[in-house]
This record gives structure tokens, C-alpha cells and sequence, in this order.
């Protein structure tokens, strides 16, 4: 799990549970340094060490494994304790495998603190054991450069671009443009600050300021923290003034798209709050390196310090309220920080389309949330406009919502795979209902021969899985009142013959759909296979209401994760409970159906509401049982008992 990063599942529970079987277990406790080194968090990561170095020296000095001690150096360097970290590397090098990293890292100590001879020195055994190592070689260059060997210099940096012409600090090295790219140049930057090349780094920081005025687009802008970092080399360098002038002056700067994600940004973030009590850009920033390092709780403190020095801060608003529902579980609070996101930045669609998921998610009418999305400006964002058209389809506005459709080109986004299609499908649905409640029933057919056809513009297509047994069993209605009955017989013969459905990425025994192959196995008078069928949904509903909810291992794609982390048991018995209104119109208990569908936890499903608009529409005719208007609906003995049991959501 560490090697390869999973969507729903981390390695730090097992290491958990293997230290609680033995504390001192060494490849736990260096797993769990690793994970707190990376999240910013170098005093838990020393914990872990200083732990798993005791049990690895507690009976030699020298372990054949050493990655523990060398990772011990990386964290007593990010902790400003410089003697102890070369101790640990001098240490850690004992090891072939961790001999030219921690050799590198000593050599890297020793240019900071002007011991220019014994740099070269351990430079040369890391080059003997790594004769590669560009980075050694760039140190090397520098170190016969401060002692004026400037033959040496040359000579090594000539052997090392000719080993990578494109290496952006040896380019630097050798009096070109490092990079045209502000991101690398702020790495190289980073570079030379470390090994005490000030006035180098700050050169270097001054050509990235200038080569973000032609950022590309859609790359992360870098602007601000070339300030943070500039005001970092500033008082390494002895300029405490300068250094609190630029940290002033990062405050002022435009933070639009910009993302820390260096352990490096992370650090002169920190250095800047701490220095400055009223930065509320240095918190904002770290909060989004924090958090997306894993660190809820700390990122959701330091942007409410930011909003508290800050008010007119959009983005800390937003992530506020992401995190108060992910993490605290305070919908009421995530409510109140996008209303004010949204109040800062009037029209956002991206703020706009995730305040109507939380508003789904609390319960609100697909009316109000039609109005807010409606009233908030352009919807430019394609999951905000295909959640717009959802919700006209859903308030009987189809055909508005197939004008948008007629006339827009969507793209596929990650997490929205089939919901234009679904909206295409819905709407045509919703307009073959209607025509055929209003004694149009060419108009019908038209419908549905259209949502079984979708265009390009949607930019996808239906899965070869995916089931379309109710578009076939609207098309078989259509058809019978348009007066051909073998048309519609064909059409209701394929809606039978469908099992299972594709839905969210994966195949399922049964599904939404499965009630509307009933249906269409009544209407061919195949009744004893649609009891059987329905035996088969009942049990299944049945088994799936008593599982715990969990995502499948191989699960690649996880739309439901993606914004707001919902309690799992709830999505399982809203879907229980859609499921049994199914159940009780097919068992011929059409008020408890139309009751269970008012529920409010069913406000914002598609499903339901496509049901209520077939029921409203159609009535008894919906659940005919043969071509000739017979009204058997097949009913099991199992469905007489009390209506209870459609009530019970079993918690294992």
C-alpha cells in the first residue's frame, strides 16, 4: 500500500496494528516516519527513529540496514539540528545503500558551514560509490569554485553536462538560463540555498518571478512562494529587514492557483507564520499543504486563522467547508463557510456546483437548489450545468433541459462518467411520459428512439453493459399506443431480456433497472419468470440492506469520493429504500410506494424522481400485466406482510 498508492486503503493501520503486537517492530515504526516526514511532521517522524534505530542497535552499532538511521538524519536536519544529523548520516553510510545519499547529505553540511576541503572530500567517495550522482557533481563544482579551483570546476561540470545536458542546476552552474520554467528555477533556488549559496539562490528566485509572467496555462502559479522562499534566503543570509519586507510584500501577491506541494514550501510557510502573527497568506497556503498531506485537523486550524485575519479569503472558505464535512462531520459548518466563499466570490462555478452537492447532501429541494444554481451566473463548468439539467428534469422541465442539450458540447471529467448521458436518457424519458399522458404517442416514440441514440455532443457513449430496460419497455408503450403492437413487442421482448445493470464503473446482479424488466416480462405474459425475477430483487435487496457497506478493492474509479465523504451506511439504505417502493409498486401497494418515494432521505435521488414522474404519469397503466391492459402485477405471498418490513434498515 505504501509502494502503490491506493484510492481507498493506507498502510499506516496495519503498521499500527503490527506495533501493537510488538513496538518495537523496525519496518512499522520506519513506514510510520516516513508518512510523518512527508505530512510535515518531523517530531513524530524522530519518535518513530529514535524507536527503530534502538531496537536496530541494541545489540551492534551498525545494522545491515541503516535506512532508519539516514532517515533519522533527513528529520534532525528538517528539525535545524545540524551536528546530530551529520552523526546519523556518518552512520547511515556504513551501509552501500545508503553510503552515497548520506554521504551527499554530510558534503551538503559541510558547504554550508565553509568546510570546503572536507566537502570535496566526501563528495569524491560519494562520486566513487555513485558515479552519477548529479547533484554531487553540481556540490562539486561549487566547492572548487569557493576555493578558487576553477580548472577543477570546470573540469567536472564539462564531465557532468555531458552526462545530462538538460540537469537545470548544473545549467545554472555553467552561466545559462537554468530552465523556462518558474517551478524549476524555484527548485534550483531551493538547491542552492541549501548547500549556502545565497546571493546565488536569490538570482536565480528573481529570473522565476520574471519567467511567471508566462506561466502556461494550467500550470500551478508559483508567484508567492518565490516571496516566502526569497524571504527564507534572506535571512539565512543575514538580512532579518529585507527578509521581513518580502514576507510583507508575499502577502500583497495574487495566490490564485497557487499550491504549495515541496516539504521545502511547506518549511518557509511555517517560518513565515511564526515570523508574522497577521500573515494570513502564509496559513492559507500551509493549510493546503497540510491538508493534502493528510492533516486534517491542523489544516482546518490554520485556515481559520487565515479567514479570522483574512475574511475576504475564498478559497481557505471553501476548504473550510470541504473539511468541516469530511472531517468533523459538521454539516451546518460547511454550510455557513461556503455561503461565505460564495459571498467573496459571487458566480464562482466551481464554489456553486459544490454548495448544491452540500446541499443534496443535507436535504435540500431539488426547487431551491434549482433556484440557487439558476441564480448564481453562468453555468460555464460542465458538472454544473449537467447538474442543473438533472434538476429541471427533475422539476418537470425536460424539455428545457433538452434545449441545453440540443445546443451544448460536454466533455467528459473525472468522477462524472455517464451523468450527461444519464441526463440525456432522463430527459427523453420524462418527454415520452408526458406525451403519452397527453395522447401523443408518436411524439413518445420520438422520445425514446432519440435517448436511445445519443449524439456525439454528449462526448461519451453508453456502456455495452449498461442496462436500458426501461427505455425499451417506454418505447414498447409507445409503440402500442402509436398501434403497432409487433414494433412493441420487440421493443418490450429486449427490455426482458436484460439482467443486471453497469453502474458506477462496475457490473451488478440486480439494479435500478431490474424493477423495469418486470415490467416488461408482464407485458409479454411471461409472469412466472417475472416472479421469479422479483424473488431475485427481493432477496437481493434483502442481502445487500444487511451488508456492510464497503469499496471494492479494485475500484479505479470512485465518483461518490470525490467531493464529500458520505456516510456509507446512509447511501446504502437510501438505496434500500428506493428499492423497497419498487418492491411495493410491483407487489401492487402503490400508496406505500408513492410514501416511501416522499421520504426525505429519496429528495435528491434521480431514480425516485423518475419513478414519482412515471407513476404520476401513467398510473395503474405503468404496471399493466400483458398487451392487453390485464392488470396482474404478479404479486408474491412474501409481499403481503405488514409494510413495516419496507421501513427496516438493518445496522449489522
Amino acid at each position: 500500500l505504501e509502494l502503490y498508492r491506493h484510492a481507498t486503503r493506507a498502510p499506516e493501520p496495519y503498521w499500527h496494528e503490527a506495533l501493537r503486537r510488538d513496538p518495537g517492530q523496525t519496518d512499522s515504526l520506519v513506514g510510520l516516519a516516513r508518512c510523518a516526514y512527508a505530512a510535515g511532521d518531523p517530531e513524530q517522524a524522530r519518535d518513530h527513529l529514535e524507536r527503530a534505530v534502538g531496537r536496530l542497535t541494541r545489540l551492534h552499532r551498525s545494522p545491515r540496514d541503516t535506512t532508519a538511521i539516514y532517515l533519522l538524519g533527513l528529520v534532525r536536519e528538517e528539525l535545524g539540528d545540524d551536528p546530530g544529523a551529520y552523526d546519523a548520516y556518518a552512520q547511515a553510510a556504513w551501509s552501500r545503500a545508503c553510503r552515497a545519499g548520506a554521504g551527499y547529505r554530510m558534503a551538503r553540511l559541510d558547504a554550508r558551514a565553509g568546510r570546503h576541503e572536507q566537502a570535496l572530500a566526501r563528495l569524491a567517495d560519494v562520486r566513487r560509490t555513485e558515479p552519477e550522482h548529479l547533484q554531487a557533481l553540481a556540490l562539486t563544482v561549487v566547492c572548487h569554485g569557493r576555493l578558487r579551483q576553477h580548472a577543477a570546476a570546470a573540469e567536472v561540470l564539462a564531465a557532468a553536462r555531458a552526462l545530462d545536458p538538460l540537469d537545470a542546476w548544473l545549467r545554472h552552474l555553467d552561466g545559462l538560463a537554468a530552465s523556462g520554467d518558474a517551478q524549476i528555477l524555484l527548485d534550483v533556488a531551493i538547491e542552492l540555498a541549501g548547500v549556502g549559496e545565497h546571493e546565488a539562490a536569490l538570482a536565480c528566485l528573481a529570473e522565476a518571478e520574471g519567467r511567471e509572467d508566462h506561466r502556461p496555462a494550467g500550470q500551478p502559479a508559483v508567484r508567492p512562494l518565490l516571496a516566502y522562499h526569497r524571504a527564507h534566503v534572506l535571512r539565512l543570509a543575514g538580512r532579518p529587514a529585507d527578509a521581513a519586507a518580502e514576507r510583507a510584500r508575499a502577502r500583497t501577491l495574487d495566490a490564485t492557483w497557487c499550491f504549495p506541494g515541496r516539504l521545502a514550501d511547506a518549511a518557509v510557510l511555517r517560518e513565515a507564520a511564526d515570523a508574522d502573527p497577521g500573515d494570513a497568506r502564509a496559513r492559507s497556503l500551509l493549510g493546503h499543504w497540510t491538508y493534502a498531506a493528510g492533516r486534517r485537523a491542523r489544516a482546518l486550524t490554520l485556515w481559520r486563522q487565515a479567514v479570522a485575519l483574512d475574511p475576504d479569503d475564498a478559497v481557505a472558505w471553501r476548504n473550510i467547508g470541504l473539511a468541516a464535512v469530511n472531517h468533523e462531520r459538521d454539516l451546518a459548518a460547511a454550510r455557513e463557510a461556503y455561503d461565505r466563499a460564495c459571498a467573496v466570490a459571487p458566480g464562482d462555478a466551481r464554489l456553486l456546483y459544490e454548495r448544491d452537492q452540500l446541499a443534496a447532501l443535507t436535504g435540500a429541494s431539488p426547487a431551491d437548489r434549482l433556484d440557487a444554481l439558476m441564480g448564481g451566473g453562468e453555468l460555464d463548468r460542465d458538472d454544473l450545468a449537467v447538474e442543473a439539467l438533472h434538476l429541471m428534469i427533475t422539476e418537470g422541465r425536460a424539455d428545457q433541459a433538452l434545449m441545453v442539450l440540443g445546443r451544448r458540447r460536454l466533455h467528459p471529467w473525472e468522477g462524472g462518467e455517464g451523468q450527461a448521458l444519464l441526463a440525456w436518457d432522463r430527459a427523453h424519458a420524462h418527454g415520452a411520459l408526458d406525451a403519452l399522458a397527453e395522447a401523443r404517442p408518436r411524439d413518445a416514440v420520438d422520445h425514446v428512439r432519440a435517448a436511445l441514440a445519443p449524439p456525439r455532443s454528449l462526448g461519451e457513449a453508453r456502456h455495452p453493459l449498461a442496462s436500458t430496460a426501461y427505455l425499451h419497455l417506454l418505447l414498447g408503450d409507445a409503440l402500442a399506443a402509436d398501434g403497432d403492437p409487433a414494433a412493441a413487442a420487440d421493443a418490450w421482448a429486449t427490455a426482458a431480456a436484460q439482467r443486471g445493470d453497469f453502474v458506477e464503473m462496475s457490473t451488478q446482479e440486480h439494479g435500478e433497472q431490474t424493477f423495469w424488466t418486470v415490467l416488461a416480462l408482464r407485458r409479454t405474459g411471461r409472469h412466472d419468470a417475472a416472479d421469479e425475477l422479483t424473488a431475485s430483487l427481493r432477496a437481493y435487496r434483502d442481502r445487500y440492506a444487511a451488508e456492510v457497506p464497503r469499496v471494492d478493492y479494485f475500484a479505479t474509479s470512485l465518483p461518490d469520493l470525490l467531493l464529500f465523504e458520505e456516510d456509507p451506511l446512509r447511501v446504502r439504505d437510501r438505496r434500500v429504500l428506493f428499492l423497497d417502493a419498487q418492491l411495493a409498486l410491483l407487489a401492487g401497494r402503490a400508496p406505500e410506494a408513492e410514501e416511501l418515494l416522499r421520504r426525505p432521505e429519496l429528495a435528491a435521488s434521480r431514480h425516485a424522481a423518475d419513478l414519482r414522474h412515471a407513476v404520476a404519469r401513467r398510473g395503474a397503466e405503468l404496471l399493466r400485466g400483458d398487451t392487453h391492459g390485464d392488470t396482474h402485477v404478479g404479486a408474491h405471498p412474501a409481499d403481503a406482510e405488514p409494510a413495516e418490513r419496507a421501513r427496516t434498515y438493518p445496522h449489522p
